[in-house]
């Protein structure tokens, strides 16, 4: 709508990813080590970074400890993620979107409004992997790592409400 207004817009950097969910006790046995059964210790967190060669950067973000991943998408056809903790941080999982930066030169052309277009892509792309019914992707960490698809679910309960396929 601002562009159709002839409102001066460039494109900017942002950051795409995954949700990654796993059992909030793995990572309060991670992070507390022998103190885990401490009482006054409450569901741990955690934060990670890191920059590759080419110096795209690699992170976690929002982390949700004894959360739930939840629903965000705002286009018809589209998956979008997002985590949120309750005030009790109790649930039996903990998540982090796990995002990696992209540049203006990832996008296909140098129109305005390509960012957004870009953008569109990948949730669209989401939503045709799950099904097509709202339902997210999911996928092993050791398996994405290894290029394979995931055939069976670990140890985790998913918690996004319409599902995963």
């Amino acid at each position: 709508m601002l562009y159709a207004r002839d409102v001066k817009i460039k494109q900017k950097p942002f950051s795409i990813g995954v949700r990654v969910e796993h059992p909030q006790a793995l990572i309060n046995k991670s992070q507390y080590k022998q103190q885990v059964e401490h009482p006054r210790l409450g569901a741990a967190d955690y934060r990670l970074t890191y920059q590759s060669k080419n110096g795209r950067g690699v992170y976690t973000f929002c982390m949700c400890p004894g959360g739930t991943v939840v629903a965000a998408a705002s286009e018809h056809n589209t998956i979008v993620t997002n985590g949120m903790s309750e005030y009790a941080r109790d649930k039996d999982n903990a998540n982090s979107a796990l995002l990696v930066q992209i540049h203006v030169g990832d996008f296909e052309s140098g129109h305005p409004l390509a960012g957004v277009e870009f953008q569109r892509k990948w949730e669209k792309a989401a939503f045709e992997l799950g099904g097509g019914d709202y339902c997210a992707p999911a996928q092993l960490v050791e398996d994405f790592l290894l290029d394979k698809s995931t055939e069976k679910l670990g140890d985790v309960k998913p918690s996004y409400a319409p599902g995963i396929n």
